[in-house]
């Protein structure tokens, strides 16, 4: 089963992974056989910037590491609003970059939902 990694918006300064749940792209992708994951990372009134860019790669190895508890298949893409939606393509561009390795903060594992 493929993944879908979310992460919510809110200007990088508020906002919680439960609120992506109440949207309808959360309920369309579960219909279409994807498990979600949403994620929290730290924001920006209490970490800066880069640090929200180790959580998500530390999010995704959590993923991969222990998808075959979810039955996933290790294929998981990125999506999210506002600040969360800037987070992937971030994550795009410091893919292989050894400086970039994900370091797991006090951050919470994500929260898998399947159909």
């Amino acid at each position: 089963m493929k993944a879908r990694l979310g992460r919510h918006g809110s200007g990088w300064s508020a906002g919680d992974k439960s609120e992506l749940q109440r949207i309808p792209e959360w309920t369309s992708l579960l219909s279409q056989g994807f498990a979600v994951a949403s994620v929290n990372y730290t924001l920006s009134t209490s970490a800066k910037f880069p640090q929200q860019i180790h959580e998500v790669k530390a999010s995704i190895r959590y993923l991969r590491a222990n998808g075959f508890r979810y039955g996933l298949n290790g294929r998981i893409g990125l999506w999210g609003g506002s600040a969360g939606g800037q987070l992937a393509p971030w994550r795009a561009r410091v893919a292989g970059f050894p400086r970039w390795k994900a370091r797991w903060v006090d951050a919470a594992p994500p929260a898998v939902f399947r159909r």
